[in-house]
């Protein structure tokens, strides 16, 4: 694997995976999809906020998750931010499960990136320095 340009880095940052699940409640299958970085952020922030105080949370969470999980097979959303409210109206059975499908797919996507990056060489081949163990990198 090369060093990738600026061209590459934007051409692999532009390409979306997404993932096909089982929603029982709504008796079908969606398409999920890897979020930005922004949108991450904005979801985590929203747990963390919902975490430490639940009452103070008036965020439609489930609803917002849902929204930035939920796409075509392209990774395009499905639903904007202003058809939040309207989502935010239906069961809370399949919005969770969206919700914590979408968390599960991101977060271990996010691992598998780490790791691939912690298991890269950190030292030149021929530098005489020996690589980190996985033990030492994950410190």
């Amino acid at each position: 694997m090369g060093v990738l340009n600026k061209t590459g880095i934007q051409r692999a940052a532009g390409l979306r995976r997404t993932k096909e699940i089982e929603v029982a409640p709504w008796d079908g299958n969606v398409i999920l999809r890897i979020v930005n970085a922004g949108e991450l952020d904005y979801i985590e922030s929203l747990l963390d906020a919902y975490k430490s105080n639940p009452m103070d949370v008036t965020e439609q969470v489930r609803a917002r998750c849902a929204a930035l999980f939920l796409s075509d097979e392209a990774g395009n959303r499905l639903f904007s931010d202003d058809e939040v409210a309207e989502l935010d109206t239906w069961p809370h059975a399949g919005l969770s499960v969206v919700m914590s499908e979408g968390l599960k797919f991101n977060r271990r996507a996010m691992r598998t990136e780490d790791r691939a990056k912690n298991s890269e060489a950190t030292q030149p081949a021929n530098s005489g320095t020996p690589s980190p163990s996985p033990s030492a990198a994950g410190r």
